[in-house]
């Protein structure tokens, strides 16, 4: 969870940018509002032009290469990857979460740049966030014979991770 004194200035901060984005006029393409920075990790409230909104949880490695956690109100949780690709298109990606669990994704979703690939199961989503969580560092590699290899120091992100949770909750609303 995120430390008690963070909660209020979190949920503040949030309902006041939500009431001032959808009452301004037009907002740029996303416009991205800060809610948390710890140990390389950051939160961020994205707001698009269309006032849809998403909470953002990323990291990057000494290599510039990104690990985003995407979750918006109506649709499953993105886990995107920003990393130099030797290919594109539907392709598996392994996840090796150090000392906690391997994920396979058969379906990610590869561009030139990265990738991402949606959970639709809720259950499996909060499952991968937990290993997440509780991970020191991940691993990414590809099974084909074009090697995509990198790796992500994750300590720090179990407290991201709650403020994600408490930004998604606030922008999914009660019940959720």
């Amino acid at each position: 969870m995120t430390h008690p004194s963070l909660r209020p200035s979190l949920a503040a901060a949030l309902m006041g940018l939500a009431a001032t984005t959808l009452a301004a006029a037009p907002v740029a393409a996303a416009d991205r509002h800060n809610l948390y920075r710890y140990n390389g990790w950051t939160v961020d409230l994205v707001v698009r032009e269309d006032a849809s909104m998403a909470c953002v949880a990323g990291t990057h490695n000494e290599k510039d290469e990104v690990l985003a956690i995407r979750v918006a109100p109506t649709s499953g949780i993105s886990v995107h990857l920003v990393f130099r690709n030797p290919r594109s298109g539907v392709m598996p990606l392994n996840l090796a979460i150090h000392g906690v669990k391997d994920w396979t994704f058969n379906e990610f979703d590869s561009f030139f740049y990265g990738g991402s690939f949606t959970f639709w199961n809720e259950t499996a989503a909060q499952n991968f966030l937990q290993d997440l969580a509780r991970g020191r560092a991940l691993s990414v590699s590809s099974p084909s014979s074009q090697r995509i290899s990198t790796r992500f120091l994750i300590e720090g992100a179990a407290p991201a991770l709650d403020a994600l949770a408490e930004c998604t909750a606030l922008i999914r609303g009660p019940g959720v």
